[in-house]
């Protein structure tokens, strides 16, 4: 009788408690599966709570899913034996998703938990990549940044997608003024350093029409910006 009530015991809670027996802890998923996990629960509770008389459950869902994600992409491992390129080209691979987990306006406030989300996992991920750490010069962090922008820029060029290149941009200029912290200063003229990049920069971003200016202005100012603060951070060392 007890064998049998325990079977039963067992059967009812496998039948109400689904989502507790389907959780998997962060430590069981490295980081590009968390956003994964954050795109497709992100778009399930959409078509789980669609109507508008479901829009405060909804809304709750949305913030108990951002919750959990923010705690457990903290301690998510990154993928192994990556580098800055290929954990970048991830980065970009999982915003490209976002079009096809959101796909109507209404939509639009969880696409953007979700957009957030992906650089949260990328500047959890970079970090760890093996050539992080590797010793280069601010100019070489400098050319790294024109490359990755170059990239984000061709990947969203469409107009459509301006919310996903903004944020790709962002991303890269806080990646950037983290990795130049640490970098080595070269024994340049700095002022004329700076003068070529920022020329390097017009000719990979050109911003001569009001067409281009839409489509580079943003990354070109980052450049500018960041060939400026090359230099200002090589003036303060010297003094």
């Amino acid at each position: 009788m007890r064998t049998v009530l325990a079977c039963y015991c067992v059967t009812l809670f496998l039948a109400v408690s689904p989502v507790v027996l389907a959780a998997d802890p962060a430590g069981n998923m490295n980081t590009q599966k968390r956003i994964e996990k954050l795109g497709k629960e992100l778009a399930d509770t959409w078509e789980k709570y669609a109507s508008d008389s479901q829009k405060a459950t909804r809304q709750q869902n949305f913030q108990d899913i951002n919750t959990v994600f923010t705690r457990e992409i903290a301690k998510a491992e990154a993928p192994k034996d990556k580098k800055i390129v290929q954990d970048f080209k991830a980065y970009l691979d999982n915003l490209d998703h976002t079009t096809d987990l959101f796909k109507v306006e209404k939509m639009k406030a969880e696409r953007a938990l979700y957009i957030r989300g992906c650089g949260v996992a990328f500047k959890r991920e970079v970090i760890f990549a093996t050539d992080y750490a590797a010793e280069r010069t601010t100019q070489q962090c400098y050319d790294l940044l024109l490359n990755m922008l170059e990239e984000a820029r061709d990947k969203f060029v469409i107009e459509k997608d301006k919310d996903l290149r903004a944020e790709a941009f962002q991303t890269l200029n806080t990646f950037f003024s983290d990795l130049t912290t640490k970098a080595k200063i070269p024994d340049v003229d700095h002022a004329a350093a700076m003068d070529k990049n920022i020329k390097e920069a017009k000719a990979r971003f050109p911003i001569t029409t009001e067409a281009m200016k839409s489509k580079n202005g943003p990354a070109y100012m980052l450049c500018e910006n960041a060939a400026k603060l090359i230099k200002q951070r090589a003036l303060t060392k010297q003094n």
